[in-house]
């Protein structure tokens, strides 16, 4: 903070989020994290990253997929098919959770399947 480094700040909330015990205290820090990375460029992947842990996190379905559909909006600026495929796997576990085995099965043939397939994706579920 004093050396104004908004990046390396938000890097620092959101590592030690995961570290963090207490549920209600990790999502904060991970939204202060988003609220530091947010101010600098070429932060993409790292705010990504927390929001599929966010969602990953999250104990409604409905919550989850809408961070993992804001981690595939800032992934479609760069290449990051390990966020993207980590996305990918945990909206299907989240629209099984729902009971929507459509779209479950969709999001894994048109999206996580392909991506895999590439092999440029190595990890899928979330962290």
């Amino acid at each position: 903070v004093h050396y104004s480094l908004p990046d390396q700040i938000g890097i620092s909330l959101g590592s030690l989020a995961r570290f963090e015990k207490d549920p209600v205290k990790a999502l904060k820090l991970e939204k202060d994290a988003i609220h530091y990375l947010k101010r600098g460029n070429g932060n993409e992947e790292g705010l990504a990253r927390i929001l599929v842990n966010i969602g990953y996190n999250a104990t409604n379905p409905d919550t989850a997929l809408y961070y993992f559909r804001e981690a595939l909006r800032i992934t479609k600026s760069g290449n990051f098919p390990e966020v993207d495929l980590g996305a990918y796997n945990n909206m299907v576990y989240s629209f099984l959770d729902k009971g929507n085995i459509n779209a479950a099965e969709q999001c894994l043939l048109d999206q996580a399947i392909p991506l895999a397939k590439k092999g440029n994706g190595r990890k899928g579920r979330g962290r």
